[in-house]
């Protein structure tokens, strides 16, 4: 296998250059499949390898509420030039927490969001399921 960095050919099985060090190959961190050190996507899942930590924490933030497989296809709809509008019957939940905006004035804001967050979790498997 040759290094992608340095180009030098190393022995089968080899999982760092014997010349520069560089790694030769990498494990995809979605899925686990073992991948060239050049791959850019990971061949199985389409992972994007090299995001910048910046894309990958707000990916990180979507997963908390968004079901994997309906991000999945967002992310694939954004890559082939878009989402297509549709008209579908929807059910809609809405919850109002009591005395919320009394408890919202006692609290830092981060605190808040963190109660609240905690309560969306519970919230959003039923939605995502029906």
């Amino acid at each position: 296998m040759n290094c992608g960095k340095c180009q030098t050919s190393n022995p089968e099985g080899a999982k760092f250059c014997m010349s520069c060090g560089s790694a030769l190959a990498a494990s995809c961190p979605e899925c686990g499949t073992e991948l060239p050190s050049e791959a850019r996507f990971c061949l199985n899942c389409v992972y994007q390898l090299g995001q910048s930590s910046e894309a990958a924490s707000a990916r990180a933030q979507l997963e908390q509420y968004i079901p994997r497989e309906l991000l999945e296809k967002l992310e694939s709809a954004r890559s082939s030039g878009g989402i297509q509008g549709e008209r579908r019957v929807v059910t809609m939940l809405f919850c109002d927490v009591t005395g919320s905006t009394a408890a919202a004035e006692q609290l830092d804001p981060e605190e808040w969001a963190q109660i609240m967050n905690g309560a969306f979790e519970h919230l959003i498997a039923p939605v995502y399921r029906h």
